[in-house]
């Protein structure tokens, strides 16, 4: 489906160029959260049920910094905007970029945008799907658009195979060039490095052209190097935890990739088990964190927390970046 939209290229440039603008202003007064010399930021999932105006203040009060930016907390929720991929395709840049504002203005960097190129409503209900190649994320409590409030304490317990649809779902329409150059203005109006994600293989080398129109990098989720090798701007950005959930030995990957890694999502899992709280794992968090130190590395390590947990969202990020400051104590 087509859309029409609602900018021009002098209006991007504009926003663009007050966005750099505004950041420069800003930039002595952000919140430092880089831990003796590794970069710590946070996936606004990990603050399920909350949306971006109630993120903003819970990072401050946690004192981080920078953060991956999920679509689901910024965009409308579905009762609101049914036509999620129309009104990505018609709203004002302006929209991200007094986004970014609020962000900043706060000391909080918007370092990665966790979009989602297509159609599909990013966000809604989580995050999305992994890339091909890569274990999925299982669904957590209080996704965003959900009431705020305690995460559950209850043990994690595979969920029942739905049931067989009566009729199969409908195709979802091809992913339009209009659609992939969207998320990529979005991100840089939102003042993101990087756009991170799945991306479908057979849009991938469509997406991989635009990263290089756009000169910005790719944090794909997928860990296969088919998939890396089809644009210079593609980069892996790994979790750690699903990794080790699939029965993977994620600290070997990340030494033998480490020139290959934009971000790394901190997630402690059992190997082929659940997601858990941090240091109880199998993921080899420490020893990813100080490989990181050792190296003086720019990969950006983003605390991931979707474990069950007994107290709010907040509650839980705390205990999971103090862990992640012990670790590099």
């Amino acid at each position: 489906m087509n859309y029409s939209y609602e900018f021009s290229r002098r209006h991007f440039i504009k926003v663009a160029a007050a966005g750099l603008a505004l950041s420069q202003t800003l930039e002595a007064k952000m919140i430092n959260s880089r831990i003796h010399g590794v970069y710590v930021g946070i996936q606004t999932f990990s603050l399920r049920g909350l949306r971006y105006d109630a993120v903003i203040p819970a990072l401050k009060q946690l004192g981080i910094g920078e953060c991956e930016l999920v679509a689901g907390q910024i965009e409308p929720l579905a009762t609101d905007v049914p036509d999620l991929a129309k009104w990505r395709a018609t709203v004002s840049l302006d929209y991200f970029a007094d986004m970014r504002k609020k962000f900043n203005q706060a000391g909080i960097s918007i370092r990665g945008y966790n979009g989602r190129f297509g159609a599909a409503p990013a966000g809604r209900g989580g995050r999305g799907a992994r890339g091909a190649g890569g274990p999925a994320a299982a669904a957590a409590p209080g996704a965003p658009g959900a009431d705020a409030g305690p995460v559950a304490g209850a043990a994690q317990t595979p969920p029942a195979p739905p049931a067989a649809p009566a009729t199969p779902p409908p195709t979802p329409a091809p992913v339009t060039d209009e659609e992939i150059d969207r998320t990529f203005q979005i991100a840089m109006a939102l003042g993101a490095k990087s756009v991170n994600g799945g991306i479908q293989p057979a849009i991938a080398d469509r997406v991989g052209k635009a990263a290089e129109k756009y000169n910005m990098i790719i944090g794909i989720y997928a860990q296969t190097p088919e998939t890396l090798a089809l644009s210079k701007n593609f980069r892996y950005d790994i979790d750690i935890g699903d990794y080790t959930r699939a029965g993977h030995d994620s600290l070997q990957f990340v030494t033998e990739n480490l020139d290959k890694i934009t971000d790394i999502h901190l997630k402690d899992c059992k190997l082929n088990g659940p997601s858990v709280p941090f240091g109880t794992g199998d993921s080899h968090m420490k020893e990813v964190l100080q490989l990181l130190k050792k190296h003086k590395s720019q990969i950006r390590a983003n605390i991931d927390c979707d474990y069950p947990g007994t107290g709010t969202s907040i509650d839980e990020v705390k205990k999971c970046f103090d862990y992640v400051k012990a670790c590099l104590a």
